[in-house]
């Protein structure tokens, strides 16, 4: 009666009989290093998008488990280099690169709008226009401008210079003087509040 071939020893044999067994895993310097450059490529990836891009047939190399933890440390290292990520602490998530590199946009062009940043994001980005907007509203604060910006550009100055522009063009509204009977005849007969008939 035989027994049966257990640690060191099945190691041994296989290796004199060349026989090459699988790995059992990715070693973590290996996985560590392959999540890392595919992170900087494509930072807006889950963890199992990771493991499908970097093509394993047998998922026992990389579990999701492992795949998750390592594209965190990723993110934690941007997170650690961005000082506004520290003042406003953002979440970890699939969206950490994209408002590391709002705030860094918004720190070097305080004066850019949303729909500019948007642009420079490219069109690769899902992000839309009111999270950008949101996103440079926080950043905004944590630079130490407490005043926050209003979406596509819409300042208060810029309302009230609009607001200019329009009465320009419509002299009506301008006009300070008393109504005409016609325009309080007229204004009486759309149902306008304070409007009176002599």
């Amino acid at each position: 009666m035989g027994g049966h071939w257990t640690g060191s020893q099945l190691q041994r044999m296989a290796r004199r009989l060349r026989l090459d067994h699988p790995p059992a895993s990715l070693r973590s310097e290996v996985a560590r290093a392959r999540i890392l450059a595919l992170w900087k490529q494509h930072p807006e990836l889950t963890g199992k998008q990771v493991i499908a891009s970097l093509g394993f047939k047998d998922q026992h190399l990389l579990g999701i488990y492992r795949a998750r933890q390592l594209l965190k440390e990723c993110r934690q290292a941007a997170a650690k280099r961005s000082p506004t990520h520290k003042k406003v602490g953002w979440w970890l998530d699939t969206r950490t690169a994209e408002r590391i590199r709002i705030s860094a946009i918004c720190k070097r062009h305080p004066e850019y709008t949303a729909k500019q940043v948007l642009k420079i994001l490219g069109p690769e980005h899902s992000a839309r226009l009111r999270w950008v907007n949101q996103v440079m509203n926080e950043s905004w604060r944590a630079l130490g401008r407490h005043s926050p910006r209003q979406c596509n550009g819409w300042t208060p100055e810029r309302r009230k210079r609009q607001s200019e522009l329009i009465r320009q063009f419509r002299p009506w509204e301008r006009a300070t003087g008393p109504r005409t009977p016609e325009g309080k005849a007229r204004a009486a007969k759309n149902g306008s509040r304070g409007a009176t008939t002599r």
